[in-house]
């Protein structure tokens, strides 16, 4: 992985800590994906998602935004996408969800 150690828990506390204060919106909003069908993939889609979700709720607090350091430390969004998706599978609530609904796919 292309990111930083610091970086990646960074990212990795404020996708929990996100998810932790908003669970019922976080389903929601993976339901009415899943039921829009405006995907090709939808673990990915969801990944990416959460992410922009994330870095948009705490850009107004600017000792939690993240964004600024993917840019100081030149990652691509493959490198982004790698690190995201592996905070995604390892937070339970998070896989379980969207297992849930590929199951259904």
């Amino acid at each position: 992985m292309k990111m930083s150690k610091t970086l990646y828990e960074k990212i990795k506390n404020e996708i929990n800590d996100f998810v932790g204060k908003h669970p019922s919106e976080t389903a929601a909003h993976i339901e009415k994906v899943f039921n829009s069908k405006d995907f090709q993939n939808f673990r990915k889609r969801i990944t990416w998602d959460i992410f922009w979700a994330v870095n948009k709720y705490y850009q107004v607090t600017s000792e939690r935004e993240f964004y600024n350091d993917i840019y100081a430390e030149g990652l691509l969004d493959s490198h982004i996408e790698t690190a995201i998706s592996k905070i995604v599978r390892e937070n339970s609530f998070l896989d379980g969800l969207i297992k849930k609904f590929e199951k259904r796919a």
